[in-house]
């Protein structure tokens, strides 16, 4: 069986709808057949309400939006052209009525656009949470979520693995100015004098290190 076959039937077993063993392969980066049930349960419990409760919502913003255009006779916020031996004459309608019409017709358009922010603003919500569990996979600073673009045409993942380049140019950066200072001292026995969650914290601005003159160097707060 395939990794994707295999993760497919621990979505059954653990009641994870089946459409969604491409997404846990591709968040967790599953390769081998180690480990799979532990994933999709962390998936179930951590990621999935979210992930549900987001299209279901998603879902019901968009049935209200064609029900409504349905009604007011629109489509994308406007108004459907009539044919032309369905439209009204307006030129024999009096001014006061001929204003009403307008209004009205602002008032729709508006209402349209601000059912589809409301859209798009669950779909943003709905991409945050599978990029945060990808970035924390990653172990890169919290603060550096934020130069996650989720509706970027960029991939979530290749955005990721730029940080990462950078975060080990940084931490390189680093170690090299305190060579040149004097100051590195690494952990005997040790291949690295940091563990990559102290590396995030001192990326992060944490503690004593946060004042270092060889950070604030670096512009890490750019």
């Amino acid at each position: 069986m395939t990794i994707l076959e295999l993760i497919n039937a621990q979505c059954r077993v653990l009641g994870v709808p089946e459409k969604y063993a491409a997404k846990i392969q591709k968040l967790f980066k599953i390769e081998k057949d180690e480990g799979i049930s532990d994933y999709v349960q962390m998936y179930k419990d951590n990621i999935l309400p979210d992930v549900q409760a987001g299209e279901s919502a998603q879902s019901a913003v968009q049935k209200a939006i064609a029900d409504y255009e349905k009604k007011h006779n629109l489509k994308d916020g406007k108004i459907i052209e009539a044919k032309k031996e369905d439209k009204v004459d307006t030129d024999a309608l009096s001014p006061e009525i001929k204003a009403l019409i307008d209004a009205q017709s602002t008032q729709i358009a508006a209402l349209t656009t601000a059912i589809k922010g409301i859209t798009s603003t669950i779909s943003t919500s709905q991409k945050q949470v599978e990029a945060k569990a990808t970035f924390e996979n990653a172990k890169l600073p919290a603060k550096w979520f934020g130069r996650i673009d989720v509706n970027s045409e960029t991939p979530i993942e290749d955005q990721i693995k730029e940080l990462e380049t950078e975060y080990a140019e940084l931490k390189q950066s680093i170690i090299n100015d305190e060579v040149e200072a004097g100051d590195y001292k690494p952990r005997a026995g040790a291949p690295k004098d940091r563990t990559e969650a102290e590396w995030a914290k001192f990326m992060d601005g944490d503690g004593g290190n946060a004042k270092d003159s060889s950070v604030a160097s670096l512009g890490l707060d750019n």
